[in-house]
Formats: structure tokens, C-alpha cells, sequence
């Protein structure tokens, strides 16, 4: 049998695994994906309320990812995003929708948090400019 790890792509005959797959952290509370959003056919982003480890080829070695993660198909990699940490004061975090906007290359997050790596923010919203490879929060401050 075939571990899937919380995302698998049907292809109309078959499940196919993305990537090496997010799967559930023994460190974890489990691994609950709440919400996708493609932005673009090689790039995948998803969040919810997890924490794990998933192979980086390119550093040889196992990175952590909390809460969202992006799958690049180029490379075949799930990583955490580059720059930034949500996190939450007085909740267990969870990314709850995703929004990508092609014309601006930034994601737009919403969901359970109100700081990023301990500075707060409006709680829920949050936006990562691709670009930038940055985890902020929105126009208008906290």
C-alpha cells in the first residue's frame, strides 16, 4: 500500500503521489490540510494546522514545515515558506484559506494567528509576496 501523506493527485485512473508528501510529524497533533491554492501548473501551496518534516534535496537534509507549505513540481520539493513564521498568542494555528494573486505574485492568508515570528499582526490576516520570499501582515499594521 502507498502512503500518500495528505496530498495525492487523481488522475482520472489512479492516486499519484505530489511530491514526497507531507505526512504526519510523530511530533504532531495531526496533520490536518485545510485549504489549496495553485499558483501556477509547477507551484502549489497549502495550509491547515500541522506540523512536519519533508526531504530538501537541494540542502540534503530534512526541513521543518508549520502550517503551510509550497510544492514546487520543477523540483518535485515540499518546503516552508522562506522568511516567516506564523504563529499565535493564544490558539493553536491554523491556515483556514488561501487566495494566490497572479498579477501581484502574493499568496493571501487568513485563519487562527495574530503574529509573525512574535510580532503581532491583525489576527487572521496575513500575505506572502513570492518575490520578496516574505511572510507579512497586512496593509495598516495590528
Amino acid at each position: 500500500q502507498v502512503q500518500y501523506c495528505s496530498v495525492g493527485k487523481w488522475s482520472g485512473y489512479d492516486f499519484t503521489r505530489v511530491g514526497e508528501g507531507l505526512c504526519n510529524s510523530a511530533l504532531s497533533h495531526g496533520m490536518k490540510i485545510t485549504t489549496a491554492s495553485l499558483a501556477s501548473p509547477q507551484s502549489l501551496y497549502v495550509g491547515g494546522s500541522f506540523y512536519t518534516r519533508a526531504w530538501n534535496g537541494e540542502a540534503g537534509d530534512f526541513v521543518k514545515i508549520f502550517n503551510l507549505a509550497h510544492f514546487n513540481a520543477t523540483t518535485n520539493i515540499w518546503a516552508p515558506l522562506r522568511h516567516g513564521q506564523l504563529t499565535c498568542s493564544w490558539c493553536r494555528v491554523t491556515v483556514l484559506a488561501l487566495a494566490w494573486d497572479a498579477k501581484e505574485r502574493t499568496l493571501h492568508i487568513g485563519g487562527k494567528f495574530n503574529s509573525i515570528d512574535g510580532k503581532n499582526i491583525r489576527a487572521g490576516l496575513a500575505m506572502y509576496k513570492e518575490d520578496d520570499e516574505r511572510l507579512l501582515g497586512p496593509p495598516g499594521g495590528g
